[in-house]
C-alpha cells in the first residue's frame, strides 16, 4: 500500500521560499560586510589560505564596497565590484520575481524561466574567473 502525502503548496510556492532565502542570505552577506571594518582585524572568519587567488582579500573588498570606498576595493580583489554586483542585483531580483509570482495569474512559468535564465547568465559571467581558476 502506497501513501501518497499531498501537499498543498505549489511549485511557485517553493520557489518563493527559495527567493526568500537567497536573498535573506544576501543580506546577511551584506550585514557581515557592513558590520566588520578593514582596518581592524576584527573578522570573525579569518583566511587559513596562504597565496594569491582569484578570492583573495573578498571580504574586506565588500566591506570597503558598503562603504563606498571602490578604489580602495579594487585594490583589495580586481573582481570584487563585479561580485557584489551580482549580489545587488540577484537580491532585487529576488524580491521583484517574488512579487510578480505572488501577483501574477498567468505567465509564470515565462516569469520563472526568464528569471532562471538572467541569473545563470549573471552567475556564468560574474564568477567565470572563479570557475577557471579551479582547474
Amino acid at each position: 500500500m502506497k501513501i501518497f502525502v499531498k501537499t498543498t503548496q505549489t511549485p511557485i510556492k517553493h520557489y518563493i521560499i527559495i527567493n526568500a532565502i537567497f536573498a535573506i542570505l544576501i543580506l546577511i552577506i551584506f550585514m557581515y560586510s557592513a558590520v566588520f571594518y578593514t582596518n581592524t582585524f576584527d573578522y570573525p572568519i579569518h583566511s587559513q589560505v596562504t597565496g594569491n587567488y582569484v578570492s583573495t582579500g573578498l571580504s574586506r573588498a565588500f566591506s570597503e564596497i558598503i562603504r563606498c570606498n571602490f578604489a580602495k576595493a579594487k585594490e583589495l580583489n580586481k573582481y570584487s565590484l563585479s561580485i557584489f554586483i551580482f549580489f545587488f542585483v540577484q537580491l532585487f531580483l529576488r524580491i521583484i520575481v517574488s512579487i510578480l509570482l505572488l501577483s501574477t495569474k498567468k505567465i509564470k512559468k515565462l516569469f520563472l524561466l526568464t528569471d532562471i535564465l538572467i541569473t545563470v547568465l549573471l552567475f556564468l559571467q560574474t564568477f567565470w574567473r572563479f570557475i577557471i581558476d579551479q582547474f
